[in-house]
């Protein structure tokens, strides 16, 4: 008859776990684990909520892969990955990827750092001004000289065919999200630079945007190198305005 034995052992390097682990072995058969899980709470997510696994508790089923950002296996497989999840999210599976690396040793896998890899096809390159932006768009829409010239509000205008920009800029639909910079501190920097500089947002993605300086997460501070801190009490009301401008004269405002 079957039986079942219970190995009460010490496990090391999972303190991402909360609660109990379980490993499942078959004594008679030289494969390894056939399964294994536990229960993990307060993880953060790059998509800017609190992650555990009662979350987990009204699907069929659960894949939960355990990796790191910056290994290169992962890296290789990283869209595969993805549909993966979304193949499985139709079936009424969940996926859940934990990074389980210790960010002070491994900054790359670091929740801010991750948050930036979720939003690599939605980074901004800022211009100084309209001679700037010529030399990284192939062709500019007519329209797009009007658009910024009468914006009561910043404004980033999402092009086709970008030039002279790193690939990893580049969205998949070979366009790129450009704004002429008005602010008087990024101006200068991007003069003395002689080049554009890449924006992202100020916030952990699915969170809103901060407001003022006081509102950003102290992830995205710790995240980064060096915090210019020129306008701490200023305000803005709204977020900026984003138009994707097709070559083919489509307009579509993706954020009014």
């Amino acid at each position: 008859s079957a039986s079942l034995e219970f190995d009460i052992s010490l496990a090391r390097g999972l303190d991402y776990y909360t609660g109990a682990i379980f490993e499942i072995i078959y004594d008679n058969l030289n494969i390894g684990s056939l399964g294994g899980g536990g229960r993990y709470d307060n993880l953060p997510s790059v998509f800017g909520e609190q992650f555990d696994s009662a979350k987990l508790k009204s699907s069929k089923a659960k894949l939960i892969a355990f990796i790191c950002a910056h290994c290169p296996y992962v890296q290789a497989i990283e869209d595969r990955l993805i549909q993966l999840g979304k193949d499985l999210k139709a079936k009424g599976i969940d996926f859940v990827a934990i990074c389980s690396n210790d960010a002070n040793d491994y900054p790359e896998d670091s929740p801010s750092a991750l948050k930036q890899r979720a939003e690599s096809k939605s980074l901004i390159c800022m211009v100084s001004d309209f001679k700037m932006l010529n030399q990284y768009v192939e062709e500019i829409p007519e329209v797009a000289y009007d658009i910024l010239k009468y914006a009561a509000k910043p404004t980033t205008i999402v092009y086709d065919d970008p030039i002279r920009v790193a690939e990893n800029l580049i969205a998949e639909d070979n366009s790129l999200a450009i704004r002429v910079c008005k602010d008087k501190f990024c101006n200068q920097l991007i003069r003395k630079f002689r080049k554009p500089i890449v924006s992202t947002s100020a916030n952990i993605s699915g969170e809103p945007t901060p407001k003022s300086f006081k509102q950003i997460s102290p992830e995205i501070l710790k995240g980064v190198d060096y915090v210019v801190n020129l306008q701490p009490s200023k305000k803005n009301a709204q977020p900026s305005t984003i138009i994707k401008l097709s070559l083919d004269g489509k307009v579509q405002v993706i954020r009014k």
